[in-house]
């Protein structure tokens, strides 16, 4: 196995374009980038962002580049998609020996031009540098992470309410920004008798 490079840039800009990625093997193994795992659990609140089960695959969210431990000599199948404005990557390739980096690129094949925000409305326990990942991965332009109370059981036998992230509550600033990507992160609350209200 080497640590192979790994770079998908936008074929506009020439630059590492955030994308969602999965590497498999011929027998259908995914190849997790290093500092992600090959598992995850994929129940209400566990470990969101940075990776989503689809059917019955595990894919990735990367910035555009990582290093992936890859085996030379076999086919991999490459794929890559950043949301439906771009042409979706799917290639095989097989490494020479001591090859060390793969370069592709992901390009739009429809542009919505000016006027249009691309966004999801309501996002919750994510990191909020983990929604902004996510949401580039996908093409996003805006994502409102809404902290809500849920009840949490404690190692100390007792449950609490806890908002989760709420400390990065940012109104209609974003809390994270990059690329054209923005993340804010707002509240999302309850009430049994007056309903809910997002703000």
């Amino acid at each position: 196995m080497l640590n192979v490079h790994l770079r998908i840039n936008d074929a506009a800009t020439g630059k590492p374009t955030p994308v969602r990625l999965r590497v498999e093997g011929p027998d259908g193994f995914g190849f997790p980038p290093l500092g992600y795992s090959a598992t995850f659990p994929v129940g209400t609140g566990e470990a969101v962002g940075g990776h989503v089960r689809i059917e019955r695959e595990n894919w990735w969210s990367v910035t555009g580049s990582c290093e992936i431990p890859l085996p030379a000599g076999v086919p991999l199948r490459i794929r890559a998609t950043k949301g439906p404005e771009y042409d979706p990557i799917d290639e095989t390739i097989t490494l020479g020996p001591g090859q060390m980096a793969v370069r592709h690129s992901i390009q739009k094949w429809i542009d919505l031009g000016p006027g249009w925000v691309r966004g999801d409305s309501r996002c919750h326990l994510m990191a909020p540098h983990a929604a902004w990942l996510d949401a580039a991965a996908e093409g996003l332009d805006v994502v409102h992470l809404l902290a809500k109370v849920r009840q949490t059981f404690s190692h100390d036998g007792h449950t609490y309410p806890m908002a989760e992230h709420l400390s990065a509550f940012s109104g209609a600033d974003a809390a994270v920004e990059r690329d054209g990507t923005a993340v804010c992160v707002n509240t999302s609350n309850a009430h049994p008798i007056l309903g809910r209200v997002s703000l």
